[in-house]
């Protein structure tokens, strides 16, 4: 908790079932193209349709977005929303009640299953983003092995403290004034972490913090699913202007450690 409330992410280890991995791992083959083989990197090129868009390997750097399509698997559900030591770590972040005592309602949302596919070295590049719709939590587990150049998660830690105050309005079809600016500033001024780890490696981090999908040149595949989470109290409120990155739609244990009363101390240069 004083790691993602003071950078914005943290990581836990979740024992996954070897059998729902395996399957989820499968569907990857199933949804891209016919022409790709599991044992041929040289096949993964070309054109490909996705969930998002249809464009080459190369422009895409190798970064494939399932997301309905893979949605009503039990396989995909068991390992994410429905999985209760997920479902649990989240809960220890995000507010269980509202003001008047009454239960939040818990909204996990599966996002998608997100393979990284590997790339020449000469495709591949990094560029920090903030994601434009709503939620509180999001989650990446990593379903193999993941190094640095193997398509780990991206994150500038931090960056959620100094996005926050200028993310009111943020949407899909909207950006803010200077929040273009400010992003490119704090990708240049925040060193970034690279975050690996192996088969239920779940990195959580804030929805206000910069990240970017990694690079992925070593010769393998990159499976990974993401999800979401947020509780009713922070959707009814997502509209309304908010300049701090926790308020009291976070649990007590997170706003204790936001208000210092743990001793907490912020990071070097970083507001709050």
């Amino acid at each position: 908790m004083r790691q993602f409330v003071r950078d914005g992410y943290t990581t836990v280890e979740i024992e996954l079932d070897e059998f729902l991995l395996a399957q989820a791992m499968a569907l990857v083959w199933e949804f891209c193209p016919p022409s790709f083989r599991p044992d041929d990197p040289t096949s993964w090129t070309g054109m490909v349709t996705d969930s998002c868009i249809t464009r080459s390997m190369a422009e895409r750097q190798g970064r494939l977005k399932y997301r309905e399509c893979a949605r009503a698997f039990h396989s995909i559900r068991a390992l994410t929303v429905n999985n209760e030591a997920l479902r649990e770590t989240v809960k220890s972040l995000i507010s269980p009640r509202t003001p008047d005592g009454k239960p939040a309602r818990f909204m996990p949302i599966f996002r998608g299953l997100y393979p990284i596919f590997s790339q020449p070295r000469e495709v591949c590049r990094v560029r920090a983003h903030c994601d434009t719709h709503f939620f509180q939590v999001g989650t990446v587990m990593y379903l193999n092995e993941t190094g640095p150049e193997d398509g780990a998660f991206v994150v500038w830690p931090g960056s959620h403290r100094l996005i926050a105050p200028h993310a009111y309005g943020l949407t899909h079809t909207h950006t803010p004034e200077g929040f273009d600016a400010l992003c490119a500033r704090i990708e240049r001024e925040i060193e970034p972490v690279c975050v690996t780890g192996g088969p239920g490696t779940v990195i959580l981090w804030h929805s206000r913090l910069l990240h970017s999908a990694g690079v992925n040149c070593t010769g393998g595949v990159r499976y990974g699913l993401l999800s979401d989470f947020k509780n009713g109290m922070a959707d009814a409120r997502c509209h309304l202007r908010n300049d701090r990155p926790f308020d009291e739609t976070w649990s007590p244990e997170v706003m204790a450690i936001e208000s210092g009363h743990d001793g907490l101390q912020p990071l070097e240069g970083m507001a709050g």
